[in-house]
């Protein structure tokens, strides 16, 4: 066996620490040569060189140790940090029109709303950690939306609860623990309350009908004010200022509750749509 270099010599040369020795040893990254049976002593040899400062470069370019594998793709690397980077800059845009916001910049639309009974499928979807990934789970996702709220719907009209044109998404008041499951509900305004069995007839329906397994569940939002917001300035509006208008709508409520002395149902908005294909930001309000 070659045993060209002990591990503080291919230390020195390489400018990977004992640790980092030991630690891409253990993890299969960088083996070494050979390894004394009888002190555990490490040894490389002179071919290791490359590799070795090819994983220092990589770990100094922030390269995880996940992806140090040979060979390296260095094209997927680079697509990786472009992707990063183009959202990086997209929120910081964001922030940014945020930061100048003014409540004047928003008028305010308030329409008191009856007592609507409602009935909403529960979603759980995983979401992998690497960016990539995540673009392709949601690209799923938006694929699979519209078949999922077609099913329920037709599953609510066959169960007789003839469901209005009034829709909107959700996430449950206790969202999940876990970071890497997003849970949302699609939900629906029916013309009344579910009796006794019909969640359990509806979740067996809906995944006849697309194949999901999902969760019923109902509920009633009591009689209320809805709150909408509206841009003074016309649009058309660019991506940075769309994606803005939804945080300045949440900042433009805040002031709403505190000039009327308002109180919230819920702590969120919803986004509704219409059958007219009309798309709000709601905000309940309790009616005194």
């Amino acid at each position: 066996m070659t045993r060209e270099f002990t591990a503080g010599e291919f230390a020195a040369l390489t400018g990977l620490s004992p640790k980092a020795l030991r630690l891409y040893h253990q993890r299969g990254i960088l083996l070494p040569s050979f390894v004394e049976p009888s002190t555990g002593y490490r040894y490389y040899d002179r071919a290791q060189l490359g590799p070795a400062q090819r994983l220092d470069l990589l770990r100094r370019a922030s390269v995880p140790l996940s992806d140090l594998k040979e060979p390296f793709d260095f094209r997927a690397r680079r697509e990786q940090l472009e992707l990063r980077r183009l959202t990086e800059d997209f929120y910081l845009d964001v922030a940014e029109e945020v930061s100048r916001f003014e409540p004047a910049q928003l008028r305010t639309h308030v329409v008191p709303a009856p007592e609507t009974a409602w009935v909403g499928l529960l979603w759980r979807i995983g979401i992998p950690t690497e960016a990539a990934e995540q673009i392709g789970a949601f690209a799923v996702l938006s694929a699979d939306l519209p078949l999922v709220s077609g099913a329920f719907r037709e599953a609510l009209t066959a169960g007789g609860l003839g469901p209005s044109g009034i829709s909107w998404t959700a996430v449950p008041e206790t969202p999940t623990a876990d970071a890497r499951t997003l849970e949302m509900v699609i939900t629906r305004a029916v013309a009344r309350p579910l009796e006794a069995g019909e969640a359990d007839e509806l979740t067996q329906d809906v995944h006849h009908r697309c194949g999901q397994h999902l969760t019923v569940l109902s509920g009633t939002l009591p009689r209320r004010l809805e709150v909408t917001f509206s841009p003074v300035e016309p649009g058309p509006f660019s991506p940075v200022q769309e994606a803005a208008l939804d945080y300045k709508q949440h900042l433009a409520f805040e002031n709403y509750l505190q000039q009327h002395r308002a109180t919230p149902i819920g702590r969120q908005a919803r986004p509704v749509e219409r059958a007219e294909n009309e798309h709000l930001t709601v905000f309940d309000v309790r009616l005194d």
